[in-house]
């Protein structure tokens, strides 16, 4: 299985508005990331248990784990990218 991250996001204070708008328009995206990886997870154990259910599908549901993952690391990449770009505002977690 895939190692497991998530974007955190760094404190941050500020007293301008536009500057915390940003934030947390910011910290929302960092959310729907987080959210969207774990989705992906989280089918991939779907699709485990329907592959012990129904032997007779195992070929397709393969083929759907290897799309996940694939999606998966698109997705971790991009995540990657965002904690390079931005690390005063955004770490990469690894998580258990």
């Amino acid at each position: 299985m895939k190692q497991k991250y998530g974007l955190k996001l760094k404190p941050f204070s500020s007293t301008n508005s536009d500057s915390s708008r940003i934030y947390r328009m910011l910290e929302n995206s960092c959310e729907g990331l987080n959210s969207y990886l774990a989705d992906f997870f989280e089918t991939i154990e779907i699709l485990k248990e329907k592959k012990e259910k129904h032997p007779s599908e195992t070929a397709e549901i393969d083929e759907s784990i290897e799309f996940i993952l694939v999606k998966i690391g698109q997705v971790t990449a991009s995540m990657k990218s965002i904690a390079e770009e931005m690390p005063a505002l955004v770490e990469l977690k690894e998580l258990q």
